[in-house]
């Protein structure tokens, strides 16, 4: 279940002193404040969204939202939201994309560059997860490794998913039919994804 919602947070206030409440007519009691909303997930905030302005009246107790406040207010209400800035922390969701994002990007260039050793300097034991199209998804397994080429042995089964792959890549599965694969054969497949992964 993910757990979402919204949450207000207040940036700053000021009470300027020759503000006239509209409900009660006291000069000076009315505290402007402005305050910035954000949506969050699992409570971390995601993103922030509009700044909004209140008024509250310490003489009479009344809430004024920007929509009624006088002319004076606005002004008041204007020029504090030009000088408050909203908390970096209300950002932290997008920081966390953002990190998450090149975490997985870093470890997608280094596994890409595993790979690439992996497939000029095949080893036995090595393992190619194949997609055959279709949908079809096996392994292949390297038995041994000559100068210019290495054999290797398919698994007899397939799966219609490649996160099935774990679940049919064991020693029984692989058939005795022994082939042998060039070198150069084996970096075309690489380089077209038909080997799309590398298991050492």
């Amino acid at each position: 279940m993910i757990i979402y919602g919204s949450r207000v947070v207040h940036i700053k206030s000021v009470n300027p002193k020759s503000i006239v409440c509209p409900s009660c007519g006291s000069v000076g009691a009315t505290l402007l404040g402005t305050y910035r909303s954000h949506i969050h997930i699992f409570w971390i905030p995601l993103l922030p969204l509009n700044r909004i302005g209140v008024a509250h009246c310490a003489n009479c107790k009344t809430e004024i939202r920007k929509r009624n406040m006088t002319d004076e207010m606005k002004k008041e209400y204007q020029y504090l939201k030009s000088e408050s800035r909203g908390p970096i922390w209300q950002f932290s969701g997008v920081f966390l994309i953002l990190l998450i994002a090149l975490f997985v990007n870093i470890n997608a260039y280094l596994t890409k560059q595993k790979e690439a050793e992996y497939i000029n300097n095949p080893s036995v034991g090595d393992i190619y997860e194949l997609n055959m199209g279709y949908k079809r998804y096996s392994t292949a397994k390297v038995i041994e490794v000559k100068k210019d080429s290495l054999c290797i042995v398919y698994n007899i089964y397939e799966t219609n998913m490649s996160s099935g792959i774990s679940d049919i890549n064991t020693e029984e599965n692989y058939s005795n039919d022994i082939y042998v694969i060039s070198l150069n054969d084996l970096q075309y497949l690489y380089s077209e994804e038909t080997i799309y992964r590398i298991i050492r």
